[in-house]
């Protein structure tokens, strides 16, 4: 229900991110906790020379939303645990919406695994609001308080998100906004 529910609130935010964003010509995508896949299938169909590997929870990617036709071939599910293992092989790992559901040690648990997956160079892309540095009117602040109340998770500050990839091994390269509430803060591993 809750995988659902996500998708719901995500599928016109993903078609945004898929455009906003400038997605490299070629490569493997790896869409980490990406539920049933809705980002993915949004890049993967506005850029058709990528693949990609969706990875959740086995009963999360079972019911994915990559059944489509232009798709075919392109695409593959993985079941796992991203605070064991994440897949290596990808040019881009995406993480959207997850990092502000943990505290920040289980975050630097998901990117120390995603360092450890990866070769230098490799880019993460975290999607997802980004809190003004001062204090201003921003709707990321309400947001930030639900998380807190709900998961645990805060939403961060561009200079705490360089912080958080940069004590995981990676050092943000650029940040770029979208139509929607979330940004694209891209990474690279060092």
């Amino acid at each position: 229900m809750f995988d659902t529910a996500m998708s719901s609130l995500t599928s016109g935010v993903n078609e945004k991110i898929a455009e906003s964003n400038p997605f490299p010509d070629a490569g493997r995508i790896v869409d980490v906790a990406g539920g049933r896949g809705g980002l993915l299938r949004a890049v993967l169909t506005r850029h058709p020379a990528l693949t990609g590997l969706l990875f959740d929870r086995p009963e999360t990617v079972t019911d994915h939303l990559l059944h489509t036709g232009e798709l075919t071939g392109r695409w593959q599910t993985e079941g796992g645990d991203v605070f064991t293992t994440v897949p290596p092989g990808g040019d881009l790992y995406l993480l959207e919406n997850i990092l502000h559901d943990f505290p920040d040690d289980d975050c630097l648990r998901i990117l120390s695994n995603i360092r450890r997956a990866v070769n230098t160079g490799t880019k993460p892309l975290v999607i997802g609001a980004v809190l003004p540095d001062a204090a201003a009117p921003h709707p990321a602040i309400a947001l930030d308080i639900v998380m807190l109340m709900t998961l645990r998770g805060p939403e961060c500050t561009h200079a705490e998100f360089g912080q958080l990839l940069g004590d995981a091994g990676f050092r943000i390269n650029r940040t770029v906004p979208t139509p929607a509430l979330t940004s694209v803060i891209e990474a690279e591993a060092l």
